[in-house]
């Protein structure tokens, strides 16, 4: 794509010549094999800031897209002719991909700015702008499932970005040279890039890792696409002509031969049958993949840049890098629509509305008031759930949860004594959302499951994790770690655990509140685990804790959980054995005055003697991730560094005693990078610790 702009003058003179040339022979339409020539166009679409169209696509549902070298995108109602929606960028430079996703919702556009703009295609807002290649961006693929946006580069990068959290998932390094066009294929488990060196990858979408290469020896690649049905690769490259691999075996099916010049941009129609493509000397060519000849063509351009045929399988559009996008009817062909375009057609029907998604409770039945009952450590969560825009998450209890075709899920949950609440919440791929609760009640058992260390004290976690927020950009792992380690205090060290998902500031005050009015015996222990996004003012020199509806601009930081009121808090809470844990950036600055504790002076003391001494003195303790600086949050389904050296001192299991104390946990974590800080605060009296004592 970078030669458009070098090589405008140039076919200029060219295309002068030849129509010179081809006038006085009398031979300038003779020469065409049947094709568009004697056609009219059914669309002519004139961008409205006149600016050149430099790429174009279709949308799943027909809509027509273009973006032209001024740094603007359109959507068109293609039976009025009409703009429908204006996007632009920041800046005024050519944009060279333009991509909308499979259920028609996001669109993104990139280019020579070297930035990636992802809208809301409904309502226009601007979602994402990713940073971050150092070079033109030449193509854009969305992951079919939603979740994934992969971006390449002149650069030798190819990029994926979360749309979830809006940040960088991965990189692909291993391109010596530029990569010139990127595409999922359409089951989502693989990637296939086409690069400088005229090398084919394929890649594991979910490890990233190449499964399979073709060096078919044709210069520069330029292009490469998915069949729709994923049997084939198509690439298109320097030596003008198009190698089409049988994709499970990895052998050359055929090579098309007809085009004069490079060919940069190619297209199958949505049911596999054809293949358009269009190279540097200007020429379109329609391929059918039945007997790999073409059946039509078109010369009339004068300096082709991209190729699409609608998923109606009725259209073709062509853009000439000028103001005008041609769009020919190719109904003669036959072609079949694409499933997704049948379906989202009868999503867009008038009067349809696409409603958010229902959950309907089969197992357990039960209410606040009458409290599904059970003597088990665990129960099975049955039910059903409906989506019309397409099902993006169901968390049960906050895990995540596989939904079979028929709309059922069964969910094991682990339910602690006393009350438990269990909620269920789904989420579509429009962000809309249904929740429902369901509370279970298991009775303590004071003979058969009373602890034998002597202690009769509870153990308690409270666990706060946050992935979205409001005004700021998602994190992929707090919920994930906090999940992990409520499951390893309860299996491990019998702690009775109450988890809050995404809670807003209300929320968080309130749930925290909550414990500060329950009634606690002198050995019971309460451990507070917070992950999610920090900040510091270095005004104030204070740090706050940012929850879901936290406001970006909040200056008066009203909307944030500071540092000082949440020690107040959790200070106060009548607990007399309390650790906070933040896995939050910033979080050192909980406390200002750290403190360190010396060597284990109870190395020759008895397990139950160690316990009783400890819950003797008043424990106030914290420990977070870092000190007065940001932390990672992890690559994406994997572990914060933090959490990960967390867990690891969780699954040790207390070493020979089943005792893993706070000096013990600091032990394991304190090489990460950045460095964690702990120390006391408030009332915390010497000589005090926290335990996590093996269940038995």
């Amino acid at each position: 794509m970078e030669f458009i702009g070098r090589e405008i003058q140039k076919r200029t003179n060219k295309c002068l010549k030849y129509i010179f040339l081809l006038l006085f022979s009398g031979c300038f339409f003779a020469s065409l094999r049947w094709s568009f020539a004697q056609e009219l166009p059914i669309g002519i679409y004139n961008a409205p800031d006149h600016g050149m169209v430099s790429c174009l696509t279709f949308s799943p549902d027909g809509k027509l897209v273009t973006a032209t070298d001024k740094g603007k995108v359109y959507v068109w109602n293609t039976e009025e002719k009409m703009v429908s929606t204006k996007f632009a960028t920041n800046e005024s430079d050519m944009l060279i991909k333009v991509v909308v996703n499979k259920d028609a919702t996001l669109l993104a556009a990139a280019g020579k700015n070297k930035v990636v703009y992802v809208w809301n295609l409904h309502t226009g807002a601007l979602k994402y702008h990713f940073n971050g290649h150092l070079e033109t961006i030449f193509s854009l693929a969305f992951s079919p499932d939603g979740n994934w946006l992969a971006s390449a580069s002149s650069d030798k990068k190819v990029k994926i970005w979360s749309l979830h959290t809006g940040i960088l998932a991965h990189e692909i390094l291993i391109h010596p040279k530029g990569v010139t066009s990127v595409q999922y294929s359409h089951d989502g488990h693989h990637l296939v890039t086409a690069c400088y060196d005229g090398v084919i990858r394929v890649f594991s979408s979910q490890t990233y890792s190449i499964q399979k290469q073709f060096s078919p020896d044709a210069g520069r690649m330029r292009c490469v696409a998915f069949s729709p049905d994923d049997r084939f690769i198509a690439a298109g490259a320097d030596d003008r002509t198009i190698k089409l691999y049988d994709f499970n075996n990895g052998n050359l099916k055929r090579i098309l031969k007809g085009h004069k010049n490079d060919v940069y941009t190619l297209g199958f129609s949505p049911d596999g049958k054809y293949l358009a493509s269009g190279s540097l000397s200007n020429d379109l060519i329609i391929w059918s993949l039945e007997t790999t000849e073409p059946v039509n063509s078109y010369t009339k351009f004068y300096s082709l840049v991209d190729v699409a045929f609608c998923p109606d399988g009725k259209k073709l559009a062509m853009a000439d890098f000028n103001e005008q996008v041609k769009v020919m009817d190719v109904s003669s062909l036959h072609i079949h629509s694409s499933v997704q375009y049948e379906r989202l057609q009868f999503t867009h029907k008038k009067g349809f509305v696409l409603h958010p998604p229902k959950i309907s409770i089969i197992h357990p039945i039960s209410s606040a008031k009458e409290m599904f009952q059970t003597n088990e450590r665990s129960i099975v969560v049955k039910g059903n759930v409906q989506s019309d825009a397409g099902l993006l998450m169901l968390l049960v209890g906050g895990f995540e949860t596989e939904v079979k075709e028929d709309g059922s899920f069964e969910k094991e949950i682990r339910i602690a004594y006393h009350e438990n609440e269990i909620i269920v919440k789904a989420i579509d791929k429009d962000k809309k959302m249904d929740h429902d609760t369901m509370w279970v009640y298991r009775p303590f058992d004071g003979v058969t499951e009373q602890p034998t260390t002597g202690r009769k004290g509870k153990d308690y976690a409270l666990l706060i994790a946050t992935n979205e927020y409001d005004a700021m950009h998602h994190l992929v792992n707090p919920v994930n770690d906090m999940n992990t380690v409520a499951k390893e205090l309860e299996e491990r060290y019998g702690f009775i655990t109450e988890r809050l998902f995404n809670p807003t500031l209300s929320q968080t005050y309130s749930t925290v509140k909550k414990y500060g009015s329950k009634q606690y015996a002198d050995d019971d222990q309460l451990l507070v685990f917070i992950a999610g996004h920090g900040e510091y003012d270095p005004i104030f020199k204070e740090g706050y804790l940012v929850a879901t509806d936290t406001k970006k601009d909040d200056d008066a930081r009203v909307t944030y959980l500071s540092h000082s009121n949440l020690r107040t808090l959790i200070n106060n809470i009548p607990c007399k054995h309390i650790m906070i844990t933040l896995d939050a950036c910033f979080g050192g600055t909980f406390e200002q005055e750290l403190s360190s504790r010396g060597g284990d002076i109870y190395g020759g003391v008895g397990k139950d003697e160690y316990i009783q001494r400890k819950m003797k003195y008043k424990t106030r303790l914290y420990l977070t991730s870092g000190g007065k600086e940001y932390v990672p949050d992890g690559r994406p389904g994997q572990h914060s560094p933090f959490a990960r050296k967390f867990l690891e001192a969780m699954r040790g299991n207390g070493g020979d005693d089943g005792v893993l104390s706070f000096s013990e946990l600091i032990g394991y974590i304190e090489k990460v990078t950045p460095e964690p800080r702990k120390g006391e605060f408030g009332d915390n009296e010497p000589g005090s610790d926290f335990l996590f004592i093996k269940k038995e």
